[in-house]
């Protein structure tokens, strides 16, 4: 019998939150529902879920705590949809990710993106350039998450 994808998505969202749980139900709903998380909102989610911000915080704090970090390109609108590996690159330096040769040479997007994908978070038939929708940035912090030894994360 074939579970239908509709049926699976709360599953996995219950399955994947771990310590995500505990931030505020409204985000939390709305980054679920959204077909394409802006950079803010995937910073909130990554940073509380790495205990670099508090989770009684906000997107616009996070934003802003992306930018003080330097890990994003001066200028950007906070608004604007996150692409694959710009939310690898989120992932990797919030959780201190080792990453191959090049990415300890040239920290980028594109290499996190390389090793997430080599690493099984990401797909290899994806695209660096895909937007993600709230449901695949959850999936991909929980995969990160469970990925990490006992007692890494808060």
């Amino acid at each position: 019998m074939r579970i239908p994808e509709l049926a699976v998505i709360p599953l996995l969202l219950l399955l994947s939150l771990g310590p995500v749980w505990a931030q505020d139900a409204k985000i939390m709903d709305k980054i679920i529902a959204t077909q394409s998380i802006s950079v803010s909102e995937a910073a909130y989610l990554v940073f509380a879920a790495s205990g670099k911000l508090e989770e009684d915080s906000n997107s616009d704090q996070a934003y802003a705590l992306l930018q003080k970090l330097g890990w994003i390109e001066a200028g950007n609108d906070s608004t604007v949809p996150v692409k694959a590996a710009q939310y690898a690159y989120l992932l990797t330096r919030s959780f201190n990710l080792p990453g191959g040769l090049m990415s300890a040479l040239f920290r980028s997007p594109r290499y996190s993106y390389r090793d997430l994908v080599a690493k099984g978070v990401f797909s290899g038939d994806g695209d660096p350039d895909d937007v993600l929708t709230g449901v695949e940035a959850v999936r991909l912090l929980g995969q990160v998450m469970d990925s990490l030894p006992p007692g890494a994360h808060p």
